[in-house]
């Protein structure tokens, strides 16, 4: 006989209360159940039923225990009469939800970015979900954070934007049904990827001179990842062309050096990861503290005359500073003129220019100048020296010699050089030209060419002879030398014009910068020349007086 009008009573998660409707003489009743869909997600397609008990002829319902959460059973009931059973009644039962009570699965890093993290995770194990999973719920960290809570979400992914670059966070998640929220997940960390830093923090002068600036600063925060190493860049105030640049400094500070003393720098330090370059920091000044000015360079002269000079320089390379002005030293070196004559104490003058007119200086002296720079603080090392000469005063002419004819032979004549002597300081010898020319010729006004007899049989120099040692007589032709000149014989017979000349020297090198060496002057050579048409005839001298000519050669 078939049990009829089963239903359920009393369901909860894990238990239920079967109810039928009793038959007459039934002995007992038997009761069978089997799950036939686990947890909503799972279907058992072979049941397998598990016997619970007998229930007595007067019972009209049984309870089962320890059921599945969230699941559907299959339960039948027979009806033991006369000695048999009877047709089963079978009723289906579904236990009610709970909260979930497994973590959601495989909590994996999808994808990573610089500001951004991907997760995905599957639903929790069937079995663990106690009911329909209808969001999600994650919680991120980071080591200076504590858990946030996010919003809720529906799917089994999230994409995690505005993060910090090279940065580590932690995430988990849990699932929630409409019980309530099941366990979170294993956390998973994953870092976010290096980006370009950020500025560098507190960057600031430690210390300077007047050549060099020690820069420092701090580690960016955050950093956005691995600092590989720095940039300093700089320049001077107001200076449009591209900045200076010191690259891969590994260490938090930099001395910059080989700058300008006195001078105003602009510097900005700069990060670098392998992303790139960060931003450069705000530009902070520094001034240079005064240095000693280096020497003036290229000291020269452009004009030069017998008792005045024009000194020109360049300022120094390295001024240390504001240039204010120059010290100028005047130093006698030597007085050719004058040799046992005492050297005076030097000179010196201030000027605001890079140029001097010195005058009132003496004819034909040697002087050395230097010049020092001078700024707001200090005066600068010396320049090199420069060593001239002033040119020499032009000596007066010769007076007028005379000759003794008696004392003269067929290749010589002798010349008096007692009237010739002059006081004047500046002449310093006499030279004796010897000139060849026909007995109709004049005397010219010719330049005078130091030429030496074995150059020029007919046109030469006989003789230099220093002031010092001048004697009253002078022998044309005695084949001696004087002062490097061979005073060749007179050839019988020829006429010869003979020119005394008093000279003045000035022939000096001048020092100057560089190790270059310039020469400045030439001897002053003042011919009275006193042309004599000296015939030699069979060793008798004619000498006859034609006229002077007063001639400069320079």
């Amino acid at each position: 006989m078939l049990v009829c009008s089963t239903t359920q009573r009393a369901v909860d998660s894990t238990n239920v209360t079967v109810t039928w409707s009793p038959l007459p003489c039934a002995d007992h009743y038997d009761v069978k159940y089997a799950l036939s869909h686990k947890d909503g997600c799972e279907q058992i397609n072979s049941l397998m039923y598990i016997y619970d008990h007998h229930c007595t002829c007067q019972e009209s319902q049984t309870t089962i225990n320890g059921l599945m959460p969230n699941s559907q059973y299959v339960v039948r009931i027979k009806a033991y009469v006369n000695g048999a059973y009877g047709p089963p009644a079978t009723t289906q039962i579904t236990t009610t939800s709970v909260a979930p009570t497994g973590p959601p699965t495989m909590v994996t890093t999808e994808s990573t970015g610089q500001r951004n993290l991907t997760f995905t995770w599957s639903p929790p194990s069937c079995g663990g979900q106690g009911g329909t999973i209808t969001e999600y719920v994650y919680e991120l960290s980071n080591p200076n954070t504590g858990w946030n809570t996010s919003a809720r979400i529906s799917v089994e992914e999230v994409t995690i934007n505005e993060l910090l670059p090279f940065t580590n966070y932690t995430f988990r998640v849990t699932a929630k049904n409409s019980v309530g929220n099941g366990p979170f997940s294993e956390a998973v960390t994953s870092r976010t990827l290096e980006a370009v830093p950020t500025v560098p923090l507190n960057v600031h002068i430690q210390s300077m001179d007047n050549v060099s600036v020690i820069l420092r600063w701090s580690v960016p925060d955050p950093p956005q990842g691995i600092i590989t190493h720095y940039n300093v860049r700089y320049r001077r105030n107001r200076e449009v062309k591209p900045m200076e640049i010191n690259a891969n400094v590994t260490q938090l500070m930099l001395r910059v050096t080989n700058l300008d003393a006195s001078t105003t720098y602009f510097f900005q330090v700069q990060a670098v990861t392998s992303a790139g370059q960060g931003p450069w920091s705000e530009a902070i000044n520094a001034t240079t503290k005064i240095g000693v000015p280096g020497p003036v360079w290229n000291l020269n002269f452009t004009e030069r005359t017998n008792t005045s000079v024009t000194l020109v320089w360049d300022p120094p390379l390295k001024p240390g500073g504001l240039i204010t002005g120059y010290i100028v030293q005047q130093r006698i070196l030597e007085k050719p003129y004058q040799p046992e004559l005492s050297l005076p104490n030097t000179y010196e003058e201030v000027v605001d220019k890079a140029t001097l007119s010195r005058t009132n200086l003496e004819p034909g002296t040697k002087y050395a100048f230097r010049v020092w720079a001078m700024n707001e603080m200090f005066t600068g090392a010396p320049s090199n020296v420069l060593a001239l000469y002033t040119k020499p005063s032009a000596p007066p002419a010769p007076s007028q010699p005379t000759t003794y004819q008696e004392e003269s032979t067929d290749s010589t004549v002798t010349i008096s050089f007692a009237p010739l002597v002059s006081n004047n300081i500046y002449v310093s010898s006499y030279v004796i030209h010897v000139k060849k020319s026909a007995s109709s010729s004049r005397p010219k006004r010719e330049a005078f060419t130091p030429i030496r007899y074995e150059d020029s049989i007919d046109d030469y120099t006989a003789a230099e002879i220093s002031k010092q040692n001048l004697t009253d007589k002078f022998v044309v032709g005695d084949n001696q030398t004087y002062g490097s000149y061979r005073n060749a014989p007179l050839q019988r017979g020829a006429e010869y014009q003979v020119r005394v000349g008093s000279v003045s020297k000035g022939s000096e090198d001048v020092g100057l910068p560089n190790a270059l060496r310039w020469l400045i002057s030439t001897k002053n050579i003042f011919f009275s020349i006193q042309c004599y048409n000296v015939s030699l005839n069979y060793g008798v001298i004619t000498l006859s007086l034609r006229h002077i000519v007063r001639y400069n050669a320079v």
